[in-house]
């Protein structure tokens, strides 16, 4: 193994060898079987990797090729550190042998995570940047320091959009004939609408500081705005407003809202969920407007990267298959309805409570025949992915979801035949 410079592809001649006792502790640390020692010599390694802005190549693939990089950051939740796999954008993978393969998360939840931590809201007001002063004083708070959503932590700034989007209950799609004709308009309307039940501060609602269009940004109406509130801005609380945008593309740090206009840039890395189950847009970006001293005022400081369902439906998706079978859903509820079946159709962003505990089905469909009256709950779960973890987690919560309603598994191999997906999927979702 290497320290690299981070400007570099990881095979320049200044890179640093990691002596070879160093790399074999660092990998038992990596998997969870290491001594205490092992975890100060990890640990150490990856803060002197991030204080020098360094990255850590592997050498599983040999000495003479592209290696794969691993980045360090910092577990907010353990207040420790930790690695994070650089993968996606031709990025060489590891050799499937290597102990690096897998997310160093993998490893612990082996050993630690029976079952998955809860996505719960996040505590307190809705608020992502902490006072200028507190900066360096206090430790990353959820996942602050952090470059990606990975393994149990994960950034503020994600949960405050997952808590807009869920009061805003954009991840409810309502039966047609119950619901307006789907827009981004409509959309937007409701995020703006569901703003005004929070507080970014004490006397300052979200509502006048949510912006939903990239050019009140540019022509910097969410400055004058937040220029504005410092007036009346309590003291210990720092200035903010957010953006809510929808683009199709995001990059390290620009924001692509449309062909034909001016990108967003943001001071730091752009946030996304870390994994490789979906890698296109479109996207959700909610981006903190805040204080930065090297833009000698008000910047979009930080940003998070959700993947969405569509522009008509701002709905979290998690992945390529989840995004693909909530598209066949959409549009069975139309046949559905000429049928008199009413399908209302629930993405859940937070766990569920039930009588054995939380639980979050992939999505839950309130099916209603018109004729007769007759309603039940439909369960789908999407399985097919090489994760023993949710294979270990299933175990606890299929019997939570099967107290909720009827419970049906889908694997991803059932998109290859749309047709017959959809002919299940109909006689299912059929009173």
């Amino acid at each position: 193994m290497w320290l690299v410079d981070k400007l570099h592809a990881g095979i320049s001649g200044d890179r640093e060898r990691i002596p070879a006792d160093i790399g074999t502790a660092i990998v038992r640390w990596y998997v969870g079987l290491g001594s205490e020692a092992d975890e100060a010599t990890g640990v150490a390694l990856v803060r002197k990797a991030k204080l020098f802005d360094r990255w850590i190549a592997c050498d599983c693939l040999g000495d003479r090729v592209s290696p794969p990089l691993m980045s360090p950051a910092y577990l907010s939740e353990a207040q420790t550190y930790y690695l994070r796999r650089l993968t996606g954008e031709g990025r060489p993978e590891h050799d499937r042998d290597c102990p690096f393969h897998r997310d160093q998360s993998e490893w612990q939840a082996d050993r630690d995570r029976p079952e998955p931590k809860p996505v719960t809201r996040p505590d307190g007001l809705f608020a992502a940047l902490k006072p200028i002063g507190e900066h360096l004083a206090q430790q990353p708070e959820d996942g602050d320091d952090d470059e990606r959503v990975r393994g149990p932590s994960t950034p503020r700034l994600a949960r405050l959009l997952w808590t807009l989007l869920d009061a805003a209950r954009t991840n409810v799609i309502e039966a047609i004939g119950d619901r307006p004709k789907p827009s981004i308009g409509e959309e937007f309307d409701a995020l703006r609408a569901a703003a005004g039940d929070f507080w970014i501060a004490p006397g300052h609602a979200l509502r006048p500081l949510l912006f939903t269009h990239a050019q009140a940004f540019h022509t910097r109406r969410v400055h004058a705005m937040l220029r504005e509130a410092m007036a009346t801005w309590p003291e210990g609380h720092e200035p903010q407003a957010f953006l809510a945008l929808y683009a199709q593309t995001v990059t390290r740090r620009e924001i692509i809202v449309g062909e034909r206009e001016e990108p967003i840039v943001v001071a730091s890395d752009i946030t996304k969920p870390a994994t490789r189950r979906i890698d296109r847009g479109p996207y959700l970006v909610f981006v903190a407007i805040g204080h930065l001293a090297q833009a000698h005022g008000f910047a979009a400081v930080r940003a998070y990267a959700q993947p969405i369902q569509s522009g008509h439906h701002l709905v979290a998706v998690a992945s390529n298959a989840e995004r693909s079978l909530l598209g066949i859903l959409l549009d069975l509820q139309w046949s559905l309805h000429r049928s008199g079946i009413a399908t209302r159709i629930k993405k859940p962003i937070f766990d569920e409570e039930t009588a054995l505990g939380p639980c979050r089905p992939d999505f839950m469909i309130d099916i209603l025949d018109r004729r007769s009256g007759r309603r039940r709950l439909q369960l789908i779960e999407l399985l097919g992915y090489d994760d023993d973890r949710y294979a270990r987690a299933k175990a606890v919560t299929m019997p939570r979801m099967e107290s909720m309603g009827d419970v049906a598994e889908i694997r991803i191999g059932d998109l290859a035949d749309e047709g017959a997906l959809r002919a299940r999927l109909t006689a299912l979702l059929r009173p």
